[in-house]
């Protein structure tokens, strides 16, 4: 993504400022102080663009290791979560995660460091955890695109196996 002006860029349209033959050294000069900034905001661009791709890579992953942590943090909670999906797909209901989450956060306080603590954040990779423990609820959940899907499509191992530099 350019920072300015159009397709070419801050440095390109500098660039196109500058005359093809320049009349004086100080236009030779300027001319090569573009050329170089030119470079130089190309050069960011490209690592910019890097690393938005790690950060969001990074977040997958943290989202994921966060929701599996939280799993094993709350067994008893996780518990009362698949009971609730498997009734949801037993009565042909609609399961929610996000709405199980508002609805457990009315019933139980928060406890320890990550006990009871309903992150919304965490709902996409929890929702994903919970089809593979209860394959039944499927037709009921409607899943919106989540970056950990990654993990759960077969397009990266998880990353406590090998992960994925995709």
């Amino acid at each position: 993504m350019p920072l300015v002006g159009g397709r070419g860029g801050l440095g390109r349209g500098l660039a196109s400022l500058v005359p093809d033959a320049p009349a004086d050294p100080t236009v030779e000069a300027l001319s090569q102080r573009v050329e170089a900034l030119s470079r130089m905001v190309s050069a960011l661009e490209s690592e910019l663009a890097m690393h938005r791709l790690r950060t969001e890579a990074l977040s997958a992953e943290q989202m994921y290791l966060e929701a599996r942590a939280w799993i094993g943090a709350n067994p008893d909670i996780w518990g009362l979560v698949a009971g609730h999906a498997r009734a949801a797909a037993h009565d042909r209901r609609r399961f929610s995660m996000k709405r199980e989450f508002e609805d457990l956060r009315d019933e139980y306080a928060p406890a320890g460091e990550m006990r009871w603590k309903f992150r919304n954040s965490l709902t996409a990779p929890l929702a994903r955890f919970l089809l593979q423990e209860v394959p039944e609820v499927g037709p009921y959940m409607a899943l919106g695109r989540s970056k950990v899907d990654r993990y759960f499509d077969g397009t990266c191992s998880p990353p406590e196996a090998a992960g994925c530099d995709a």
